[in-house]
């Protein structure tokens, strides 16, 4: 007779699960040669290598500077839903394809910065406006 064991590790999913949820901090770097919000090499993030901000619990911060950045309507996942999008330099939004949407919780615009929208949309239910 051959003796079976289960092994159960309940901890596991809970750590798999919240660092999901927790989600990740994304500063703008533009690094990535070109101005795609998907290209990973745009993005810094101590937390992840290789990702940018596309998930719910993701931050992401366009630092002070003047920018580009395209939104990009993939055919898998047309809309990227992040948590908060925080906007300290001039930035152009445009688009690579099609109309893409940005779905944010909140919009935080510091100081007097031009934000221009050259195609697609950035949802928002929250708008924060600061001046420096």
């Amino acid at each position: 007779m051959i003796s079976r064991r289960k092994w159960v590790l309940p901890g596991l999913g809970f750590v798999l699960l919240s660092g999901a949820l927790l989600g990740a901090s994304f500063t703008w770097t533009g690094n990535g040669g070109d101005d795609a919000w998907s290209t990973t090499a745009n993005w810094f993030s101590a937390g992840c290598a290789f990702c940018f901000p596309d998930d719910t619990g993701d931050d992401a911060l366009i630092p002070s500077g003047s920018w580009t950045v395209d939104l990009v309507d993939g055919a898998g996942d047309p809309d990227e839903e992040i948590d908060d999008l925080t906007i300290e330099g001039d930035v152009d939004f445009g688009v690579v394809s099609g109309s893409p949407t940005l779905k944010v919780d909140s919009l935080t615009i510091v100081g007097p910065v031009e934000v221009a929208m050259g195609g697609g949309a950035i949802v928002s239910s929250t708008l924060l406006s600061c001046d420096e």
